[in-house]
């Protein structure tokens, strides 16, 4: 048994050598083949590394909010806390913040002036208002360019309770400090609410400040006062102790976002035909859709290439075939079953592959790099392109994974099985006195 199948395998290579011309031409096909599989696994390796750069520098958050997209007034629908606790308690979210934000007027201090008619409380006009009073659930989760200086965060156990955190630069201009109290004014109503001081932080400007970039008071980062998210409705009749304007979720990864809002939708009882759940996804979506054509032009090639092959590796095999019907009479006169002769045929095929493999992992070093290149190239042109502030993955590591390294041969071998299966047919219905018989 043995010195039989060593037998046919030793027929296959001295076939191979003896029948140069063909040898290269199925070589040249299946070292194509296998080329462009490496170049289409390297591409979709690097748009991975790509996106998931892109959606770590842009961020962790998820918010949930109205949809804008049903009305044309922004956030006419509150959301009410009730119908987010599935989504607080998500595996995905390490922390949450409800976020309300509503303008006021500085009632017993006065508010950083930027604007040169802003009317004073006894005018009769409607004033503008000149404070921005952010609800929050927790005020440390919100100071990404600021730092608390004295005092302390506003946090949940501050639910319900009239305190505030107050910018080090007003404090400075009206002589207050932690524990003192001040009064804020509803609009339009003009209500007066007291608020006790709680905390001062400092808020940290990366660039000089210029005061015309800001058209009213309220637009002024030092002109933002925290309060709980429970006390806003004090200044905007359309929220409640228990609703908010915005949830905002933040996942250990950016890499969870996807999977959290798929399961938001799934699982939880919000009404998304009026909410939704958004991350800062523009430049994501358009990087997505860049490298997605990439990714799909590679893909289509590689179908191209690969029904190519199969098509010219079979007839090529039924040719050949053809041309050997002497020597398979022979084999079939000498013994030799209708297995080893296909094993045989097969045999050749496999190891010409093996040989265009070894050497197709051997260039997919050059491959990678030149995959790495042209998709950093192409990242930074859409980077440059958005007003979006990230910093572009500088660059990309594509490496001849074990994914690869079996996706290659499995590509192979299933072009091989489909190329040899008409081949194969003819060699089993061949008769081998039919065959001698038209030879004589």
């Amino acid at each position: 048994m043995g010195g039989g199948r060593i037998n046919f395998i030793t027929r296959a290579f001295w076939s191979i050598v003896y029948h140069k011309g063909r040898t290269i031409l199925l070589f040249a096909i299946l070292f194509l083949i296998s080329n462009q599989v490496i170049m289409s696994l390297s591409i979709q390796q690097g748009a991975d590394q790509v996106y998931d750069w892109t959606r770590e520098q842009l961020g962790n958050e998820v918010i949930l909010g109205h949809t804008e997209q049903t009305t044309t007034t922004t956030n006419l629908l509150p959301v009410q806390l009730s119908q987010t606790q599935s989504l607080n308690e998500s595996e995905f979210v390490t922390a949450f913040n409800y976020i309300s934000d509503v303008p006021a007027l500085a009632d017993s201090f006065e508010a950083k002036r930027v604007s040169t008619n802003t009317p004073t409380l006894d005018d009769d006009e409607f004033r503008n208002p000149d404070l921005l009073l952010e609800g929050v659930r927790s005020s440390d989760l919100r100071f990404e360019d600021a730092r608390l200086v004295d005092g302390q965060h506003i946090t949940e156990a501050d639910r319900d309770t009239n305190v505030v955190l107050m910018e080090k630069t007003i404090a400075e201009i009206n002589q207050l400090t932690f524990g003192d109290t001040i009064t804020l004014s509803s609009i339009p109503t003009m209500e007066k609410h007291s608020f006790t001081i709680v905390g001062i932080y400092e808020r940290v400007m990366e660039q000089e400040d210029h005061e015309a970039f800001y058209p009213l008071d309220m637009s002024h980062p030092v002109n933002t006062l925290y309060i709980p998210y429970t006390q806003a409705h004090l200044f905007d009749n359309s929220l409640s102790p228990d609703s908010v304007w915005e949830v905002i979720y933040y996942m250990t990864s950016g890499k969870d976002i996807d999977a959290f809002i798929k399961e938001a939708h799934n699982e939880s009882n919000i009404d998304f035909s009026h909410y939704h759940l958004t991350a800062k996804d523009t430049l994501l979506g358009e990087m997505t859709g860049a490298l997605g054509n990439v990714t799909s032009f590679s893909r289509m090639v590689l179908y191209l290439v690969t029904g190519t092959g199969v098509i010219m590796i079979g007839m090529l095999m039924i040719f050949t075939i053809k041309g050997r019907t002497t020597e398979i009479g022979i084999l079939y006169a000498l013994g030799e079953s209708r297995v080893k002769i296909c094993g045989q045929v097969l045999s050749e095929m496999v190891l010409i592959a093996s040989l265009a493999i070894l050497l197709s992992l051997g260039t997919g070093h050059l491959l990678s790099h030149l995959t790495a290149s042209y998709l950093v190239e192409h990242e930074l042109s859409v980077v440059t392109e958005t007003s979006v502030d990230v910093e572009p993955l500088e660059e990309i590591q594509i490496t001849l994974s074990p994914e690869t390294i079996t996706t290659v041969p499995a590509a192979i071998l299933l072009i091989i099985v489909l190329a040899s299966t008409l081949p194969i047919v003819m060699i089993v219905r061949f008769q081998p006195r039919m065959i001698l018989a038209s030879y004589d």
